[in-house]
């Protein structure tokens, strides 16, 4: 959600800046009622004021009309700029909670482009520690497979949250995550149900055990085409499993 004073100053300052007529409280209240920010011509008045007291506008002449100053203009670049971010990132949670399970295939194409290099950068960036919890968590989840048990899915989820924070990059961890853990229910079931196949399960237990060796080793090299092979299986699985729910029901996926 766009935050309202982010609006409110960027609609100000392009009213003010286009306009060619002066800008009253009365004019720029009726522009934010508009714009559906609902407010009295009092408080537009305050608004215009503040921006006044900033710098980012002044009225050279009396009566002639207020206009946006060079830090003004700056300023409404960067609110411009603000805006694009918080609506590209509007659009990735939109995405990621997506109903449409063919678009599960498009999340995990992004996961694996995002978690190879996240997985370089936890070779060169990770802590001992964070490397030794790494290896625990694959070992854990590989004896657990020998053992004829079916891992938690959550353990799996754990262990690619591990290696994104390892990166100690901030940015990627938190796209990591977000694509790690879709919001929508009916992606996170069918991760579920590919995971119950026992080839799948295997396969995810070693993919660990290496990648958890060569971060171990920081092998940044290896790290990273590991994690994109290991992703790239977890496509595959879910390419067959959405091939066979089609089948079944008589629909067709989506072709890739």
């Amino acid at each position: 959600m766009t935050s309202p004073n982010l609006e409110m100053e960027i609609l100000a300052l392009t009213l003010i800046r286009e306009s060619e007529r002066p800008v009253g409280s009365s004019r720029l209240a009726e522009a934010f009622n508009e714009s559906g920010i609902h407010v009295a011509e009092a408080t537009a008045g305050r608004f215009l004021r503040s921006l006044d007291q900033q710098g980012l506008t002044l009225i050279p002449r009396p009566k002639q009309g207020r206009v946006v100053t060079e830090l003004g203009q700056q300023r409404l670049e960067e609110l411009r700029a603000a805006l694009r971010v918080q609506e590209n990132g509007a659009n990735l949670v939109r995405a990621a909670s997506t109903t449409d399970l063919n678009e599960l295939l498009d999340i995990l194409v992004v996961r694996r482009a995002v978690e190879s290099e996240g997985a370089r950068l936890a070779a060169e960036s990770a802590s001992d520690e964070e490397l030794d919890e790494i290896s625990r968590q694959a070992t854990s989840h590989g004896d657990a497979v020998a053992a004829g048990a079916t891992p938690n899915r959550d353990s799996s989820t754990l262990f690619h949250r591990t290696v994104a924070a390892a990166t100690h990059n901030r940015i990627l961890e938190s796209m990591a995550h977000l694509l790690i853990e879709p919001a929508n229910p009916n992606l996170t079931t069918v991760l579920e149900e590919v995971s119950l196949n026992s080839q799948v399960v295997s396969e995810q237990a070693h993919d660990h055990a290496e990648l958890a060796a060569a971060l171990s080793r920081r092998d940044a090299e290896a790290a990273g085409r590991l994690m994109h092979q290991h992703v790239g299986h977890l496509i595959d699985a879910v390419r067959v499993y959405l091939e066979h729910s089609a089948k079944q029901t008589g629909r067709g996926t989506r072709p890739s």
